[in-house]
């Protein structure tokens, strides 16, 4: 996230975890790198009320203004929808798009033994 650059408004990263079974856990990472949530999905909480939390904690992290906003990402990881932190709606009228895919060279990671 640290070197990641950002769009005007954009506050952070909300992932979510679990399913309809297990319930619904979230991660709430702000621009400068603090994060709230543990991710550990509760059962009986869905994934409506996971996002309104972490926008909460957003909110408790950074100061962002009217028109700020933040990217949240569903348990595959694959979708991501972006989400207005003044009405973050329901869970099942956001609009998906593909989240974006990176690759790393695992051998510019680690040097050779």
């Amino acid at each position: 996230m640290g070197d990641k650059k950002r769009a005007a408004g954009e506050v952070g990263d909300i992932c979510l975890y679990g399913n309809r079974q297990t319930g619904a856990g979230w991660i709430a990472t702000a621009v400068d790198g603090q994060q709230a949530g543990d991710g550990e999905p509760r059962e009986g909480r869905c994934f409506t009320l996971a996002v309104a939390l972490a926008v909460e904690a957003l909110e408790e992290m950074a100061d962002w203004g009217r028109y700020s906003w933040a990217w949240v990402y569903e348990p595959s990881g694959r979708r991501r929808a972006k989400v207005d932190l003044m009405s973050p709606g329901y869970f099942g009228e956001l609009v998906w798009e593909p989240a974006p895919v990176y690759e790393i060279d695992l051998s510019k990671l680690a040097e050779p033994y």
